[in-house]
């Protein structure tokens, strides 16, 4: 039982540090599709991808890791979860919806990505000292918010930062994330031994 929880552990950690890649690789393409001259298609198919290997390690977390955490933790993965489906929903849309309600599927996934994320993330490093797991989840949702400020207020001088920069870091915030799934060895807890008074 241990060796198979630990299997499915590593391979969840696979599939996020994949996810991480492909969520840098398509955040950047995305955010700069016009001046590299391409279409939405081929980073929209990255950013699905990538939010698709997150969902493996956001389940991972929900269902191995979370309960750990009690009823916030669970809420801050089923949240994260959930944002992280309204953004491939974004993406996947029929040609037919408005970019206007593409967006707003986008802005409210970000927005429960975010709660989600920092929910769990904080009772994760608050309760347990879980920093592996705690501290990417936190990165993750403070990267969304500055997405999120640098999409809404034109940067002029700081394009590259908001284009190149956060859609890398965000990135890697899930690999690391993916890391700690990956490197966790499902073991059971002792007590320190108390010498006798």
């Amino acid at each position: 039982m241990q060796t198979s929880s630990t299997l499915i552990g590593r391979l969840s950690g696979l599939a996020t540090i994949l996810g991480g890649l492909l969520w840098a690789l398509g955040g950047v393409t995305a955010l700069n599709a016009n001046i590299l001259g391409i279409g939405m298609e081929g980073p929209h198919l990255l950013l699905t991808l990538a939010g698709l290997c997150s969902l493996i390690g956001l389940t991972r977390l929900a269902s191995h890791h979370a309960p750990h955490y009690g009823i916030a933790g669970m809420t801050g993965a089923i949240l994260a979860s959930a944002g992280v489906v309204l953004i491939i929903a974004s993406k996947n849309l029929p040609s037919s919806t408005s970019a206007a309600a593409g967006w707003a599927v986008f802005d409210v996934g970000g927005l429960l990505l975010v709660v989600g994320a920092l929910l769990f993330g904080i009772v994760a490093v608050r309760t347990s000292k879980a920093w592996l797991f705690g501290g990417p989840l936190l990165a993750i949702g403070v990267l969304v918010i500055l997405q999120f400020v640098f999409l809404m207020v034109p940067f002029a001088e700081t394009a590259y930062l908001g284009t190149v920069v956060l859609p890398i870091l965000f990135g890697f915030a899930w690999t690391v994330l993916g890391y700690a799934l990956w490197s966790y060895r499902s073991e059971t807890v002792r007590r320190p031994v108390h010498p006798a008074s």
